[in-house]
């Protein structure tokens, strides 16, 4: 987007609050941009703010005003002719369909739509993200294959574009996928791989999937302290970086958060994750290290 002065300044301060995962600022600049082109007239600058307020609402979890923002944004740039901005608003929409609302039809059908439109603009980036979202609809669909085939395909992309965080993120999905498909030594390979790849480009939105993740694999291999460990570390550091679980991960997640408390004592759970809740991202890892099937664990005696 090329623009002059204050509505070119709120798009880039919008964008960088985005890429920062700084969800309150993404929210007071889409405010301010929308009201801004409200006034001036600009057509295109509205889009985006809308655009942008549905992102920020889509990160708090409030499904019902991110759709309403999406779908202004849509409207906007299909009068503008503006088909990336269509593309993006669609798949906006897919994303809160996918995650909040857990509606897997009507995230396949916006998905079908839009990924044709951004394979054509030939942005990998947003094809790796886009291919990557299509693995969780995947999963979603019990076809742990296909989502595994996206993945990889989404890897690749995203490696070529640089964007190791989104690789991290792929990676830590495919050993959620291997998991599900009992490929234990696989998926511990995967998370192996991502952990790489976060610490070398740090986002906490995905360092806090990552912790997920391995919560839910120390969960499947009955190391129920660990488990307690990595739940109390995440959920403080979910607090700390504003990144709310989203429920298309809870199918996955509820059980074995069940499943613990019925296998460690009420009292001691209370301890472990209390004592977790104070871990830095690095001894966090350190509990993590040493998880396989065939080895003893580092951080607990289970």
């Amino acid at each position: 987007m090329k623009r002059d002065g204050a509505v070119a300044a709120l798009y880039e301060a919008a964008v960088a609050a985005q890429n920062d995962a700084d969800y309150l600022s993404l929210a007071q600049h889409a405010q301010e941009m929308v009201a801004l082109c409200e006034t001036n007239g600009d057509r295109l600058g509205l889009a985006w703010g809308h655009y942008f307020a549905g992102a920020a609402n889509y990160q708090r979890s409030n499904g019902s005003a991110a759709v309403r923002a999406y779908q202004k944004a849509r409207d906007l740039f299909a009068e503008l002719e503006n088909r990336e901005g269509v593309a993006r608003s669609m798949l906006g929409l897919a994303a809160v369909a996918l995650d909040i609302d857990l509606d897997v039809t009507q995230a396949r059908h916006l998905y079908d739509l839009a990924v044709p439109i951004v394979r054509q603009l030939g942005d990998k980036r947003r094809l790796g993200i886009v291919l990557g979202n299509l693995g969780e609809i995947c999963r979603m669909e019990g076809n742990t294959g296909r989502a595994l085939r996206y993945a990889a395909e989404s890897i690749e992309l995203l490696r070529e574009a640089g964007e190791r965080a989104y690789v991290g993120w792929q990676l830590t999905s495919s050993g959620h996928y291997h998991l599900l498909r009992r490929e234990n030594d696989e998926a511990i390979a995967c998370m192996r791989a991502a952990q790489a790849e976060l610490w070398s480009d740090p986002a906490p939105r995905w360092i806090a999937w990552y912790f997920d993740i391995w919560f839910i694999i120390a969960a499947e291999l009955d190391r129920w302290e660990l488990a307690a460990r990595v739940l109390g570390f995440v959920n403080r550091y979910r607090d700390e970086h504003n990144c709310p679980r989203m429920p298309g991960i809870l199918p996955w997640f509820s059980e074995p958060v069940e499943r613990l408390a019925a296998h460690v004592d009420a009292d001691r759970l209370h301890d472990l994750m209390l004592e977790s809740e104070v871990l830095t991202l690095d001894q966090a890892q350190a509990l993590v290290e040493g998880v396989s099937l065939g080895s003893p664990l580092r951080g607990g005696s289970e």
